[in-house]
């Protein structure tokens, strides 16, 4: 499995430097501080770009409902629940029946507690997000593979002052993406299919 050092090697060798680091923490480096800087981000938002998670970073919790006092509710929902602190994207409401309609649910802002929130009709409400995974050793190939090219194009700039390097590593982290999420979507099995509505109203 790559380390985070690995994965920034790769990236610095995407554009062109011929100057790699040895440890993110003692080396001094130019690259490594644009490293340091920029890793936490890029990892980030690789996670956040799977509309339908990762499979190495799918998470499901019970969340904790917030009292009324705590949020105002907007008129079309009954419920308001805190946002998972390690919640990056939220996916899905989960359902004991996992081939039910999908629950409705949105994201919303607690503004007097300046905090993240989720607004949804269904009580003792269960959220199937991408978590914020920041080990590396759970780290699958192709999401590493699209990380160094994401990390690549942030690099780019303060490294070279190549814009044109910047926008060839962009574009291959768009299909390094696609790639590492087709494959992510193959593993496990199928979720089942609904019925049509013609099928479930003629039966």
């Amino acid at each position: 499995m790559a380390t985070n050092v690995q994965i920034c090697n790769l990236a610095l060798s995407h554009i062109g430097s011929r100057a790699f680091i040895q440890d993110l923490t003692s080396d001094n480096s130019v690259e490594a501080r644009y490293c340091n800087l920029l890793f936490d981000d890029a990892r980030q938002a690789v996670l956040r770009d799977a509309p339908h998670g990762w499979g190495f970073a799918y998470k499901v919790e019970a969340l904790a409902l917030k009292v009324a006092a705590d949020v105002t509710i907007p008129a079309s929902w009954t419920y308001a629940y805190a946002w998972p602190a390690d919640c990056l994207r939220a996916l899905h409401i989960v359902t004991a029946d996992n081939i039910a309609d999908p629950v409705p649910f949105a994201p919303g802002t607690d503004i007097a507690l300046e905090a993240k929130v989720i607004f949804s009709n269904e009580a003792d409400a269960v959220l199937g997000y991408t978590a914020d995974i920041i080990a590396s050793h759970m780290f699958d190939a192709g999401f590493v593979h699209a990380l160094s090219w994401n990390l690549a194009a942030d690099l780019a700039p303060p490294l070279t002052g190549d814009r044109a390097i910047q926008d060839v590593s962009f574009r291959l982290y768009r299909q390094a993406l696609d790639a590492a999420l087709r494959a992510d979507a193959s593993e496990g099995e199928p979720t089942p299919e609904r019925d049509s509505e013609f099928i479930r109203v003629r039966n």
